[in-house]
Order: C-alpha cells, then sequence, then structure tokens
C-alpha cells in the first residue's frame, strides 16, 4: 500500500513539472482580415490554419481575405520554422487571385498598411505588405518548410485571396528552432 502511495504521488508531481503544451498542441487561425502576433514558446507545437479552418474556401465574395499572421519565438536565439502539410490556394485569373505568402521577419512591423476589414474591401488593387517574400504559394503544395532567418527569429504568413478557385485552405505546424552556425571544411574549384 505505502509503495503503491508513493507512485502515486511520483506520477502527480511528475504530471504538475510537464508543461501544458506538451499534452496538446495550440491551434490558431489565420484572421480573415488584419494582422495578428503570435507568441511561440520553445517547447511548443502550434497547428496552424487558414481562416476557415478545417473547412474548405469556396468560391465567392464572402471568402475574401486580406490577413497577415506574425509568429515571434519567446525566447531569444531562436527562430521559428513553419511547415505547410498541405496547401492548397489558387488564382482563378487575373483579378480572382489566391495566395499565400511566407515572409522571412516581420513586414509592416511599423503597423502602416491599411488592411481590408470587410470582404468587399478586397478589390482587383488591393496588395500585401512589401517585406522578405520567401516564397508565394499558388497552387497546391504538400510538406514545404520554411525557417525565419531575421535577427529576432520572426516569421510570417500572409492571405490575399480575392473570389478565387474554390480550395481547401492549409494545414501547418509552427515551432521553434535553434539554427546552426554552418562551417566550411573546404572547398574547391568544384565547389
Amino acid at each position: 500500500m505505502k509503495q503503491r502511495l508513493q507512485q502515486s504521488l511520483l506520477l502527480l508531481f511528475t504530471l504538475l513539472l510537464v508543461p501544458l503544451s506538451a499534452w496538446a498542441d495550440r491551434e490558431v487561425n489565420q484572421p480573415q482580415f488584419g494582422k495578428q502576433v503570435i507568441e511561440v514558446a520553445t517547447d511548443e507545437v502550434i497547428t496552424f490554419y487558414d481562416w476557415k479552418g478545417t473547412e474548405d474556401i469556396t468560391s465567392a465574395s464572402s471568402s475574401n481575405s486580406q490577413s497577415l499572421t506574425v509568429f515571434k519565438p519567446v525566447e531569444a536565439g531562436k527562430s521559428i520554422q513553419v511547415t505547410f502539410e498541405s496547401c492548397d490556394v489558387t488564382n482563378d485569373g487575373t483579378n480572382w487571385y489566391g495566395k499565400v505568402y511566407v515572409y522571412s521577419g516581420t513586414p509592416d512591423a511599423d503597423d502602416s498598411f491599411n488592411w481590408a476589414t470587410s470582404t468587399s474591401e478586397v478589390n482587383a488593387s488591393s496588395t500585401m505588405p512589401e517585406g522578405n517574400i520567401l516564397a508565394e504559394m499558388d497552387g497546391s503544395y504538400t510538406d514545404k518548410t520554411y525557417i525565419s532567418a531575421s535577427a529576432d527569429g520572426s516569421l510570417s504568413v500572409g492571405m490575399l485571396w480575392r473570389w478565387a478557385k474554390a480550395c481547401k485552405g492549409w494545414v501547418a505546424k509552427v515551432k521553434c528552432v535553434q539554427l546552426e552556425n554552418m562551417t566550411v571544411t573546404g572547398a574547391g574549384s568544384n565547389y
């Protein structure tokens, strides 16, 4: 009986020491409009969806979107990594665009960009903020990984969608990684 009580107390003590992020992933959705900033803890894995979550995005003006999510590591010296397990966002003509933008760093760091606040404000002249763009995804992709190279380790994902093709959206995993210094051990004429 005494041994069982000790085991139970040890298990309870262990459970109290394990961070909540180890028990369940946090889920974050891209906003339909505007900008959000999400801090990522060192041991955390975030499941990141487009603004519709697990629902498909319909080919209708009610699905128009112009938004940005900025992921920042909580711990200095870490960088954000995002892996799009699947991404399906596709253009449907010249003025009917659907794109996902991946930025190293934080575009619109001074919050001066004018974001749409309704579906009618997303039109043919809508753009995304300038910045260090790692990728413009237009189509269907699987297992695409991007890592921030910015000094603060932040990485941003933007979405600009105007009555484009019906699509699945995306599901991605976001986490902090430690970048290693690269060492060149040799180079020759064929390098």
